[in-house]
């Protein structure tokens, strides 16, 4: 489906950038490896993001579903398109195949919970059914280099040749991904990625994305790729 979509044009000149935290409260999308819900990573990085969007002189947050109530894929698109924002920045929070999956008691309470310390680190993804495509890798390729640059590290397991998997590597330097049918991508009518911050399922991995600093160095990066996306020129 086609959304109707005009880009905003705001008085100070900033860009509107739409910002979604992926998953809800109620389907909190992966589990980590101490059993807390992927839905509040996700949140904390889009609250720090928008907070320091909202310091910038060129980019202006607009958050989709900041509380976590139900809402359907294609309306986080829609409701993107009616902000007129000009970027969509999907933030989410990784997991791996089952196959990959063991059972441990974090806390020594009986209580088990699966993990996986495989993998680690952050992947971005875009679709190229996504009607602005080119600008889409463009974003990618800048927020996949400045996660680099900031210490992190690209995961590849998404490319293994399994079922649930098979997602083609644009760019493994930068950490970009192919993925056509996400939903949020392929219907938003701006530009438009999602970036996995790092594995919670991997036991290590999760503890350091609770970590304030670490947190604090994502929302880093994703804020400069935004600015500098809409750079002159860009």
């Amino acid at each position: 489906m086609e959304i109707p979509y005009t880009p905003a044009k705001r008085v100070d000149g900033r860009h509107v950038v739409a910002l979604d935290i992926g998953h809800t409260v109620a389907q909190h999308g992966s589990t980590s490896a101490r059993g807390e819900g992927e839905f509040t990573f996700n949140q904390r990085i889009v609250r720090l993001l928008a907070a320091r969007l909202e310091r910038s002189a060129i980019a202006s947050p607009v958050v989709i579903n900041p509380e976590g109530g139900k809402i359907a894929l294609i309306d986080r698109a829609k409701f993107a398109a009616r902000e007129g924002a000009e970027l969509f920045l999907s933030i989410h929070h990784d997991s791996a195949n089952d196959k990959y999956l063991h059972w441990w008691d974090p806390d020594g309470n009986g209580s088990k919970q699966q993990y996986s310390d495989n993998f680690r680190g952050y992947g971005v993804f875009i679709s190229k059914k996504n009607r602005q495509a080119d600008r889409s890798l463009k974003f990618a390729l800048a927020l996949g280099a400045a996660m680099k640059a900031r210490g992190f590290v690209f995961t590849p397991h998404h490319s293994e040749s399994i079922q649930g998997e098979n997602r083609p590597i644009l760019d493994e330097a930068r950490g970009v991904y192919q993925y056509d049918d996400l939903i949020v991508l392929k219907n938003a009518p701006m530009p438009a990625a999602l970036l996995e911050c790092g594995v919670i399922i991997n036991r290590a991995e999760e503890l350091e994305l609770k970590k304030p600093e670490t947190q604090a160095r994502i929302a880093d990066a994703a804020a400069s790729a935004i600015e500098a996306f809409f750079k002159p020129g860009n």
